[in-house]
């Protein structure tokens, strides 16, 4: 016999509520990264805390675990040049939960975050020979009537580094930001290959095997082609629903370098990629970024989630 409308509508119900039931868990069960920070556990220069235990306690000091009656960046390092250097160790703004592992440098003293950066303070600022000299005749008093010809002969170079190389095999010098996805920091290069700035990012999430291709940062090289001000706002993100058009988050600072891609602050950098595709920044960086050093046209270099 055939069901009714209505036996139909409620075998397809209960047909639903078992799929949820059974993909919930499954959901639930898709494990997060480590945190950035906890790479450094084993490292002799370093000492990890987890927040919420005894030795996070001891961190932070007796009168700030009575005053605050938990851990935060400020109750942990109040000295405010200690505490940027451990967030931006485990690249990392958000606010500190219960269970997460933050790794501390063993010294600190007379130190800024720029001795921690996992770039080099210069770059390789020459070019090296590949291959053969090309050659080419050149007419000289041509327009004279009495033309002669000289042989000119070309270098081709290959930069040491993220350099481009001109014909006569000297480095051209520009500006330089490097987004590193493996070690999730970027980099600001002058145009003689000095460092004067890193910083953490978040990219688009990269979970194993339940990345979603679409949420990826794209990899290779780009140049800055638009840059907004501290009131910039999405126009994808969030996604539209029927009660919401699509975009309104806030992305200050906002810096595109490729179609639906930039770099821009976002009030959560939580110590591994979680973005749609874009570059997440601490503010100060974002800011600093936007309105001191980069231009339209400066070099965007993104490297890939693996280090080679």
């Amino acid at each position: 016999m055939r069901e009714s409308l209505k036996e139909r509508r409620l075998i397809g119900l209960a047909a639903g509520f078992l799929i949820a039931a059974f993909s919930l868990p499954v959901l639930a069960a898709i494990p997060k990264p480590p945190l950035y920070g906890e790479r450094y556990c084993g490292d002799p220069d370093f000492h990890c805390i987890t927040i919420g235990s005894p030795d996070a306690a001891r961190e932070a000091g007796a009168e700030s675990a009575r005053r605050s009656g938990r851990e935060s960046w400020e109750g942990l390092w109040p000295d405010e040049r200690e505490r940027v250097i451990v967030m931006k160790v485990n690249r990392m703004n958000v606010r500190l939960k219960k269970g997460m592992v933050i790794a501390v440098p063993n010294h600190m003293e007379g130190k800024t975050y720029m001795d921690f950066a996992p770039f080099p303070s210069k770059l390789p600022f020459e070019c090296e020979p590949v291959g053969e000299p090309v050659c080419r005749l050149v007419c000289e008093n041509c327009e004279d009537g009495d033309a002669s010809y000289k042989r000119i002969c070309e270098s081709q170079c290959k930069p040491k580094g993220d350099w481009t190389c001109g014909p006569d095999g000297a480095p051209v010098g520009e500006k330089l930001i490097i987004i590193d996805l493996a070690q999730l920091a970027f980099a600001a290069y002058a145009e003689d290959g000095t460092l004067l700035r890193w910083g953490p990012v978040s990219g688009g999430r990269n979970w194993g095997a339940y990345v979603i291709k679409d949420n990826l940062t794209v990899v290779g090289e780009f140049e800055i082609s638009r840059k907004y001000g501290r009131g910039a706002k999405s126009r994808l993100y969030p996604r539209a629903t029927k009660d919401k058009p699509a975009g309104g988050a806030p992305v200050p600072y906002f810096m595109r370098f490729h179609p639906g891609y930039g770099l821009h602050h976002y009030h959560t950098v939580p110590g591994r990629h979680a973005s749609h595709g874009c570059v997440r920044l601490f503010f100060d960086d974002a800011k600093w970024l936007n309105q001191e050093f980069a231009e339209i046209g400066t070099r965007v270099t993104v490297r890939p989630y693996e280090a080679n």
